[in-house]
């Protein structure tokens, strides 16, 4: 076993994190992302905002009730049988499209099929370190898991010469 999935213990600061106060942190992000556009791979300091915007989403007093899944729009464009944009920063396609919704969209920079995050990688393409990183994030901290919220596989730990792994 790779040990990606590995269950680590809540770190000191992590239950400030759990406080009904900061359930609004991940929709302030989203705001900040949305009206300033600010790219994640241009700025580590800006990628780690949004992670933490993230993990604050996913918490339990933030999950309402979910709806079947929602597909961004803009995945089809990358991804399917007649594609009509092209990846970047060495990304990749499925063909399949209803495999890549039943896997979550894994690799695709984004919080699962929901949203494609074009600031982070250029694209909605899947690409190997966003691949990777959703494999960290995957366990049972989910987004609070310490490799998830630090984006290992993307920011570090990467495996390709790139200074980050989109």
């Amino acid at each position: 076993s790779s040990g990606i999935n590995a269950e680590w213990p809540l770190r000191p600061g992590t239950s400030l994190l759990l406080e009904p106060e900061f359930r609004f942190f991940g929709l302030a992000v989203k705001v900040i992302h949305d009206e300033l556009q600010l790219k994640g791979w241009e700025a580590p300091s800006v990628l780690m905002m949004y992670q933490l915007g993230i993990a604050m989403s996913s918490l339990p007093h933030a999950v309402e009730e979910k709806r079947s899944i929602e597909v961004d729009p803009r995945t089809y464009d990358y991804h399917g049988s007649n594609p009509t944009k092209s990846c970047t920063y060495k990304g990749y396609i499925s063909k399949n499209m209803d495999n890549l919704i039943a896997n979550q969209c894994r690799g695709i920079c984004g919080q699962q099929c929901h949203t494609c995050w074009t600031w982070v990688c250029g694209d909605c393409c899947q690409h190997v370190g966003c691949h990777r990183h959703d494999e960290f994030c995957s366990g049972p901290l989910g987004y609070l898991h310490l490799d998830c919220a630090t984006a290992r596989g993307v920011l570090w730990d990467t495996v390709t010469d790139q200074p980050f792994d989109c």
